[in-house]
């Protein structure tokens, strides 16, 4: 049982750690590309920064 209850924590604290380092929501992620492409198409925003955003976006 005390083993059960440490591999619980343990589970806990690896996806807790895990949370800041890559979001699970990849539609959101998604999302934010096809938002930042129709601000590209659109002329809103240049080659250099569409670029650069990108990059973090798929980086996250």
């Amino acid at each position: 049982m005390l083993i059960l209850v440490i591999a619980i924590i343990a589970l806990a604290a690896y996806f807790y750690t895990k949370r800041g380092q890559r979001p699970f929501d990849f539609e959101g992620t998604a999302a934010a590309q096809a938002v930042l492409k129709r601000r590209f198409a659109s002329g809103e925003i240049d080659e250099e920064t569409y670029l650069n955003m990108l990059h973090v976006l798929k980086n996250q």
